[in-house]
């Protein structure tokens, strides 16, 4: 067939790919399929369950996908060797055809059945608008290589959920006429920026592969959303990473931020977000790296208790105090 999309993602997740395969997310099962442990995860980042009890070690859709996605880069760069490559890609896509759980005849999600920190009202079992939007986009590539017809009727189901409330076991929010894809289903709502533009990023894959209706009218609503909402995560000298907090990311994140929407900009050519993408890319040439960092953890200590906390466990641990 003629690739619809482009054979790879538009993030290169090799490197992230290349930690998840050596385990240092956490073990594979006999299967070969990646988990985290968020038990070690967490603690490193000074993390704990309001419950004070494990965490656990958990299948993720997301980790899953971009092992998936960085397993694909090696494939179509011709850098991997190509049939154990791709024996493990689909192995990791049929995955997620045999674990999406329904909702309702169209709709189906990938339920997490773990607690998160920050959870704001969260409790499992509950579905993440990344996980959907990074499924979508590998399951329809992996249609590109292998045409499965489950691949596309998963991808189908997955993209119902962007239709569905959350309140209905879907992962959309409509709040003052403007529609989200929500990474966490919390309440309040917290409008995860990078988890709301790899939505935009699915849905423009799907509307460009099926060609419906649907997914170019929430492509359209779903960028406006952006567009009316991105100076918000706006600090002056970084961004930040949802709209209930306001936590200033870290550099790596900041950099996600930009490349997403040069990414999104490249899609819809709205120039509002290559306007910000590159005040953004400014504020890493404009001040040093130790300026950043320092205001953003005066301002995250200031302004979030939760941050707080965990720093004074991290250096509790780090002084074996």
């Amino acid at each position: 067939m003629i690739p619809k999309l482009s054979k790879t993602y538009y993030i290169n997740f090799s490197s992230d790919g290349q930690k998840i395969g050596a385990g240092q997310l956490g073990p594979s099962d006999e299967d070969g399929i990646p988990m985290v442990n968020y038990n070690e995860r967490y603690r490193t980042a000074g993390l704990r369950h309001e419950n004070n009890v494990p965490f656990g070690v958990h299948y993720t859709p997301v980790t899953i996908s971009i092992y998936a996605f960085s397993l694909l880069q090696g494939i179509v760069d011709g850098n991997a060797a190509t049939d154990s490559h791709q024996d493990r890609f689909f192995q990791l896509v049929d995955w997620l055809v045999r674990t999406i759980v329904p909702i309702s005849p169209e709709a189906g999600v990938w339920q997490h059945s773990f607690q998160i920190p920050f959870s704001a009202g969260l409790s499992p079992p509950y579905a993440s608008g990344i996980a959907q939007a990074q499924a979508i986009s590998l399951l329809l590539r992996a249609y590109q290589l292998r045409a499965d017809d489950r691949y596309l009727a998963v991808a189908h189901q997955a993209f119902g959920a962007f239709l569905v409330d959350i309140d209905d076991g879907g992962v959309r929010c409509i709040e003052g006429g403007l529609t989200w894809i929500e990474e966490w289903p919390s309440k309040p709502r917290s409008h995860v920026l990078n988890g709301f533009m790899f939505a935009l990023l699915a849905i423009y894959d799907y509307k460009k592969f099926f060609g419906t209706d649907a997914g170019t009218e929430l492509w359209v609503e779903g960028l406006r959303t952006l567009t009316h909402n991105i100076e918000f995560f706006d600090s002056s000298y970084g961004s930040r990473y949802d709209l209930l907090r306001g936590l200033v990311v870290s550099e790596t994140y900041h950099q996600l931020h930009i490349k997403l929407l040069r990414e999104l900009y490249q899609l819809s050519g709205e120039d509002a977000l290559l306007e910000v993408a590159e005040r953004w890319d400014s504020y890493l040439l404009r001040d040093s790296s130790f300026k950043r960092r320092s205001l953003a953890f005066c301002e995250n200590m200031l302004h979030n208790p939760e941050y707080r906390a965990c720093k004074f466990r991290q250096i509790i641990r780090r002084f074996g105090c």
